[in-house]
């Protein structure tokens, strides 16, 4: 069967499952269109046409939508059933990896928008050290000297961190913050979005590679080990959901700007809200773990495992459930 056959053939039944979606997304208990029973059995229809369409190498398009549609019924049928605990951990499980995978586009475009940049700078200031100076002002240079120093008190720390606890306020302040500004700034077309990831990307690789190169690495890499992969993929998924704001408010495609607005705005705050779990994450660790007199060669088995768990978790996790 063609796929535009296929897609005419369906779009009705699609229509009616969305329709009844949105009573229930919206409250339940008044839903009146169809009867749970009935919202079960157009669930399972779409996830078979799901099915369907993945076997037969159908658009992306038209799986994409099938797929937002099947997640947000198993949101409905499966997941509202329970409490919010069982619903953080659902979403912790399944939902969340399930939904970066579902973006994976808008995730490597936002990794592209983040490295991209960062390589060119690294690849300018290894050939001249001084280029530091074009992105950073002295007195901020100075201050990341300080903290990488072997002979500071506290490596890796504002000089105001006295504590373990005082530097987890701080880094989640500060983690937050840049989740922030990457997600909500999607808003503005994507163009936001794409500055603040083009910015982050300079700003941390020229830090990171004048440290390197001025002879900091034995201080630097033992701290940032640990924390990394969960930091920095949060700000790549952040990325993908501001990109997904500007998606929607760019190309709607068959549907109107404001139904796809909120829409994609469903799907980027989902995506936003386990990037900031993430960042709480790389926090926690950044203050508790990161500082530790430990030998390096230990934080560093620590870092290669926190990267493999990061990319086993968003490869494999949730897979087996209904998508």
């Amino acid at each position: 069967m063609k796929q535009e056959y296929f897609d005419r053939t369906h779009s009705p039944k699609w229509e009616e499952y969305r329709n009844a979606l949105e009573e229930y997304e919206k409250n339940a208990s008044q839903a009146k269109s169809v009867t749970p029973d009935q919202l079960v059995r157009k669930y399972r229809d779409v996830a078979r046409d799901l099915a369907v369409a993945r076997s037969r190498n159908y658009s992306n398009d038209l799986v994409n939508r099938l797929n937002e549609l099947t997640l947000r019924g198993h949101n409905v049928v499966y997941v509202s059933r329970s409490g919010w605990f069982a619903k953080f951990l659902e979403f912790l499980a399944s939902g969340f990896p399930r939904n970066v995978r579902s973006h994976k586009g808008l995730f490597f475009l936002s990794m592209s928008l983040l490295l991209g940049p960062a390589l060119i700078v690294a690849a300018l200031i290894v050939d001249d050290n001084q280029n530091i100076h074009s992105i950073l002002s002295t007195e901020q240079i100075e201050q990341m000297e300080t903290m990488y120093d072997p002979g500071t008190r506290n490596i890796g720390r504002e000089p105001d961190a006295n504590s373990n606890v005082h530097a987890f306020g701080f880094y989640v302040y500060n983690n937050a913050s840049i989740g922030l500004r990457v997600f909500a700034t999607g808003i503005f077309f994507g163009i936001g979005t794409v500055f603040v990831l083009v910015f982050n990307g300079v700003f941390l690789s020229a830090v990171i590679t004048h440290l390197l190169v001025t002879g900091y690495s034995s201080t630097l890499l033992p701290f940032i080990s640990g924390h990394s992969a969960m930091e920095l993929t949060a700000i790549v998924i952040a990325g993908a959901a501001g990109l997904r704001l500007g998606q929607a408010t760019v190309a709607p495609g068959s549907i109107s700007r404001t139904t796809a607005i909120l829409q994609g705005g469903r799907e980027a705050v989902q995506l936003a809200c386990g990037s900031f779990l993430m960042f709480l994450i790389a926090a926690f660790i950044e203050a508790f773990w990161s500082p530790q007199d430990v030998l390096p060669i230990i934080k560093y088995v620590v870092g290669i495992v926190m990267w493999i768990v990061v990319i086993s978790y968003f490869t494999f996790a949730g897979r087996n459930a209904v998508s």
